[in-house]
């Protein structure tokens, strides 16, 4: 309990108490008048001490009810100001014993107000190792030569430059941002929405920098007094770090919207834990090494990759082509696949070899297949583009071939007959899926107004077989055919390239924040390749209805297949 509520619970006692005095005096007074009498030559004291007595509890009195008040309020009001001291040394008490617990010895307001002690425990002359992580560590490498920073670094410089005279050998190692990974995009046009920052800063002085971390690399290799390495991180920046032997300097980075050199944003330094005799604090000085090596092994690349090797990473050119997903999981590239198709809107295009895997025949049997949905609804448009699998199409002997070789012995492309190739399983699932298709169509026919007609088309192909391509609404698919093959005890090529998704650019998430590349898009060239494809390929007769007397099916005025569609579901 404070004070405060002590003063409280004290004031209406008091009052009481001032009451009752008041009273007594005034009751002596009057008793002192009325008997006056009888006290003789004692009455004129008795008198005055009891007038005396009256006037101070009714002054008392006075003084409890107006001015007591005003006193007991400004009391009050400097215990809560008291109380208020105390929670925030309390609070502060807890701060300061957090960061004792994770080594932090100080707290910056920002960069320039820390860089005097930066520079001194750089130029330390017992440090042997020296990490930094940047973005382009411009303020090291180009800032002002008056300023502590920049003497540091041409500290570092000459330790590169002048040999030793002892045998200490300092280690150096330096790791800025790669500007062509997403994350330095991210950065550069962040700094760019509300700011004047030019749109290729970022790039520019990563690059001046990348290239004066090159040469004095090339320096250090003839000194035998230093290790001096840089290598460019390809992941978002996340904090600024200069760590030493005996000390650690980190502070976050953000996606600011403007460049503001002297942002407030917090450094915090970190000191040397030693844990055999400080077990309870968590050594963030030894963390943020074990931090820098991980980013330095697994997502970094050398400064030569960037400068000399023509090496630009993968994520950003794969945004600005629409890439947004790369399946290397065939379960969960079937899970995308038939999410997609459930959720067609307009149209569905499908390229394949055979396709058995959509249109099983075990399996499009089950009312929530989704091909069966999209067919029996009738409300999407579908193509079906399976490769001609005759023997005479070389395509298709070729495919049907190089799968006979997992499982037999090889023998040569001229004597693989035609009986051979129709045994295959491209020739056996190509026939199963076309009758899957005919008996779904036929059935649905049965239960169908005589006016209805199925927007699913089937064509062959003869050209390659470059891809599966699945092309829904406003994504595509795309896993690239080949033959090779790395896997044993099996009879078909499938599912061994990653299935790549791409996205039509007018409907990309990042429009507007990257550079998109519509002369390189996957989507547009994917979309004309199944035109070409489709244009080129035959017509495979589906059923439609024949208003003949007994009702049969034909397809498109060929024979009645509904023998021929059983018969090879049941096979």
């Amino acid at each position: 309990m404070t004070s405060l509520h002590i003063g409280l619970g004290k004031k209406q006692p008091r009052l009481f108490r001032a009451v009752i005095f008041c009273i007594s005096g005034l009751a002596f007074f009057i008793l002192a008048i009325k008997f006056r009498q009888l006290l003789g030559e004692w009455a004129t004291i008795a008198e005055h001490a009891v007038t005396t007595l009256a006037v101070i509890a009714v002054v008392h009195l006075l003084d409890r009810i107006w001015l007591f008040s005003d006193v007991q309020e400004e009391l009050d009001r400097i215990v809560k100001r008291v109380d208020s001291r105390i929670e925030g040394l309390t609070n502060s008490s807890q701060s300061l014993e957090a960061m004792n617990k994770a080594g932090i010895v100080h707290l910056y307001a920002d960069r320039a107000t820390a860089e005097e002690d930066m520079c001194n425990d750089l130029i330390a002359s017992d440090v042997r190792h020296i990490r930094f992580i940047g973005i382009s560590l411009n303020d090291f490498v180009r800032g002002p030569r008056d300023r502590p920073l920049h003497k540091a670094w041409l500290v570092i410089e000459r330790y590169i430059n002048t040999p030793r005279q002892d045998n200490e050998v300092i280690d150096i190692k330096i790791l800025i941002i790669d500007p062509e990974c997403i994350g330095a995009e991210l950065r550069s046009k962040a700094e760019h929405v509300d700011g004047d920052a030019p749109p290729d800063r970022l790039y520019d002085h990563v690059s001046m920098a990348a290239q004066k971390m090159y040469d004095l690399m090339k320096r250090a290799e003839s000194n035998p007094s230093v290790n001096f390495e840089c290598r460019m991180y390809r992941v978002a920046p996340q904090s600024f770090l200069l760590r030493t032997d005996n000390a650690c300097y980190v502070q976050p980075y953000h996606f600011w919207h403007r460049r503001y050199d002297a942002t407030p944003i917090p450094i915090l330094r970190y000191r040397r834990i030693s844990q055999s005799a400080e077990t309870k604090v968590y050594d963030m000085h030894a963390e943020m090494l074990k931090h820098f090596e991980w980013v330095w092994q697994w997502t970094s690349i050398p400064v030569k990759d960037f400068l000399h090797n023509h090496v630009v990473g993968f994520d950003t050119r794969m945004n600005r082509c629409g890439a947004v997903n790369v399946y290397i999981d065939p379960d969960k590239a079937w899970k995308r696949i038939i999410h997609l198709v459930r959720n067609a809107k307009e149209r569905v295009d499908i390229q394949g070899i055979t396709l058995h895997s959509f249109f099983q025949s075990d399996k499009i049997i089950a009312p929530d297949h989704p091909i069966r949905k999209l067919i029996i609804d009738n409300k999407v448009k579908i193509k079906v583009l399976l490769l001609d699998h005759a023997y005479e199409s070389d395509q298709a002997r070729y495919r049907s071939y190089r799968e006979y070789l997992l499982t037999h012995d090889s023998i040569p492309l001229d004597g693989y007959t035609k009986e051979m190739h129709e045994m295959s399983r491209l020739f056996s699932d190509t026939e199963k899926t076309i009758a899957a298709i005919e008996k779904l169509i036929a059935d649905s026919i049965k239960v169908k107004p005589k006016d209805w007609k199925p927007r699913i088309e089937v064509r062959k192909y003869n050209s390659a077989p470059v891809a599966f391509v699945l092309r829904v609404d406003e994504t595509i698919l795309v896993e690239q055919y080949q033959y090779g093959n790395t896997m044993v005890n099996r009879e078909i090529l499938s599912r061994d390239m990653p299935l790549m998704e791409f996205r039509s650019l007018n409907d990309h998430s990042l429009k507007g924040l990257i550079d998109l590349s519509f002369e390189r898009s996957p989507y547009l060239l994917m979309e004309d390749h199944l035109k070409f494809v489709w244009n080129t390929a035959k017509i495979v007769p589906l059923p439609t209805v024949s208003d003949t007397d007994n009702g049969s099916l034909t397809t498109n005025g060929a024979p009645d297949i509904g023998k021929k569609i059983k018969s090879e579901i049941e096979a």
